[in-house]
């Protein structure tokens, strides 16, 4: 297990051997893909929903990398993003990850901060890349709204990193996605259930 602390160290570390947080995004997203797509061979019908659902930071950056691989990987996925933050506010690592994934047409990009219970309904995999070991503090209730939306969804639900709405002490939250698995990125977090945890390496 590490903290939210010593994984921006091990970042910093990387970047002065010349690995950028971009690079390390482009493995954490390849990983995730994997890992995903090992869980789609369980789903039954043959056009499995994949809803990747992102914020502005680098946890959603991620996700729009973790989408980009899978759309490539898995023809017969139908792969969207639902944007729930304002682009202006992205990092620049997500901000390209999403420039690159608009160039795609077989993934669909929705950019909507108050979005719909249909879009969460309609899903399969529900994949949480929302807030990471950067989160402090509680949920405001526009994003309260959200994890409802995705607790109450009949898809699986797979948190990157962290459940969104647990900070990065792992404290217990009162409102957190409930995930079905999640995928930590080079080591599992605190508060994180340890039989619901896979790790995955992203170089550091």
């Amino acid at each position: 297990m590490i903290t939210a602390k010593k994984m921006r160290r091990l970042e910093k570390q990387a970047e002065k051997r010349g690995i950028s947080r971009l690079q390390l995004m482009e493995l954490a997203g390849r990983n995730i893909a994997e890992v995903l797509k090992r869980k789609m061979a369980f789903i039954e019908h043959k056009q499995p929903r994949i809803l990747f659902v992102c914020h502005h930071g680098n946890n959603g950056g991620d996700g729009l990398a973790a989408a980009r691989y899978l759309a490539n990987e898995v023809r017969n996925a139908a792969v969207t993003v639902l944007l729930v933050a304002e682009k202006e506010d992205m990092t620049k690592e997500a901000r390209i990850n999403l420039e690159r994934l608009a160039k795609r047409k077989d993934v669909s990009i929705i950019e909507e901060q108050h979005p719909m219970p249909a879009y969460f309904a309609a899903s399969d995999i529900i994949v949480d890349c929302m807030f990471g070991t950067g989160f402090r503090g509680t949920l405001d209730q526009h994003m309260q709204n959200i994890v409802t939306m995705i607790n109450e969804a009949k898809a699986k639900r797979v948190s990157v990193d962290i459940p969104t709405g647990i900070d990065a002490k792992g404290r217990p939250a009162p409102f957190a996605v409930n995930a079905d698995l999640i995928i930590a990125l080079h080591d599992s977090k605190p508060g994180c259930d340890p039989e619901k945890t896979l790790v995955v390496q992203i170089g550091l």
